[in-house]
């Protein structure tokens, strides 16, 4: 599942939880507290885990819990949290939130029949399921099963064609079936609607995919004046943006700088980032251990794994790389368009007989032909 997708998704679950909260309490949601909330989760929500005036009925309260505990690479406790949630009030929010919870911590089916069983409860009303709709051909997409994906998404585009979260899975389904020309539509839908970074880098993706780097460039020029028109970037914002400088080598030393803060992290999908951005800039030694942080709750992403495996082949372990890129092709073959096929020249080379060991530099530059 893509991480910016990944991250919108509980956004929009979160602003969800505010409406529920509001409901019991008779106040308007307040949209700048909440998204602050996902933003500076630490700072904002820890305090509220251990917290005496929690009542003890308020889905609201247990949500954001376990929203601190995601964050935080907490996985038994949010989904403890989740699950006290979902009894209180099993609705989109509350299912959608335990459902991201059991694909980080390795449960994709269970996670699956969360998602469905919401998206029934709720009716076959799109406008209303189209978030959780989205969501679950994500989870479809990163099983490597991408008509079942367009499937689930087709009612979404049809009720809520703007919607956002829609767009973006359905660009990324798009593109896993090669049907570039409806993946690049929609992701202009998207920008039509407000700037946004994964739609900017999927198009320069799929420009530099075709030939066209001068277009792709452009494109990856307007990923870094959208950070740099950002006055305060939060956590996330800094490890996606990390993420896009190591998956394109451009500036590896700022993409160190961003993830520096955060190199203790429990969070499995930072470890991933921090783990890729060490290993793209040489340092081996932490990138294994980041890597091993990452892999502890054996989330089920194509991407992660071919992480881990380029970090083995460059480490000159053959059989480690083997394993972990099997299981990247196994899970999703298709899992980008320019990472992908770099996974395939390296297990092209892993599995030739030849004894010539491929070069760490070269495989971290995505260069090794």
């Amino acid at each position: 599942m893509s991480r910016s997708v990944f991250f919108f998704l509980c956004l929009i679950g979160v602003l969800g939880l505010a409406a529920l909260s509001s409901k019991s309490t008779g106040q308007a949601p307040s949209r700048p507290k909440v998204v602050t909330t996902v933003a500076s989760i630490h700072a904002g929500v820890a305090p509220l885990q251990d917290s005496p005036q929690v009542n003890s009925h308020d889905a609201a309260a247990f949500g954001i819990r376990g929203d601190a505990a995601l964050e935080a690479g907490d996985y038994d406790r949010a989904l403890e949290q989740y699950q006290r949630m979902v009894e209180l009030r099993p609705d989109l929010s509350s299912m959608s939130r335990r459902a991201n919870a059991l694909w980080l911590d390795g449960n994709q089916s269970h996670a699956m029949r969360v998602l469905e069983k919401a998206i029934r409860g709720a009716g076959t009303d799109s406008s209303k399921t189209a978030s959780c709709q989205a969501q679950l051909a994500l989870l479809l997409f990163a099983d490597g099963a991408i008509l079942p994906a367009q499937q689930v998404l087709a009612p979404a585009l049809v009720a809520v064609p703007q919607n956002v979260s829609v767009l973006l899975a359905a660009g990324r389904v798009a593109a896993g079936r090669n049907d570039f020309l409806s993946a690049r539509r929609y992701y202009q839908s998207l920008l039509k609607i407000s700037p946004n970074h994964e739609a900017l880098v999927a198009l320069g993706d799929l420009s530099a995919l075709r030939g066209g780097q001068e277009i792709a460039e452009e494109y990856y020029k307007q990923v870094e004046h959208l950070r740099s028109a950002q006055s305060d970037s939060n956590r996330h914002e800094q490890m996606q943006m990390a993420k896009f400088y190591a998956d394109h080598d451009r500036k590896l030393a700022e993409a160190g700088r961003l993830v520096e803060p955060h190199k203790l992290t429990q969070n499995v999908l930072d470890a991933d980032v921090l783990a890729w951005v060490y290993f793209k800039n040489g340092d081996l030694p932490h990138a294994r251990e980041a890597m091993r942080r990452a892999l502890r709750r054996h989330t089920p992403d194509a991407e992660m794994h071919y992480h881990a495996g380029m970090i083995a082949a460059a480490s000159g372990e053959r059989g480690a790389a083997r394993r972990e890129l099997g299981e990247a092709f196994s899970l999703n073959p298709r899992f980008s368009l320019l990472q992908a096929p770099i996974a395939h020249r390296m297990m092209d080379k892993l599995v030739d007989r030849s004894d010539a060991k491929p070069s760490p530099a070269k495989i971290a530059a995505g260069l090794e032909n």
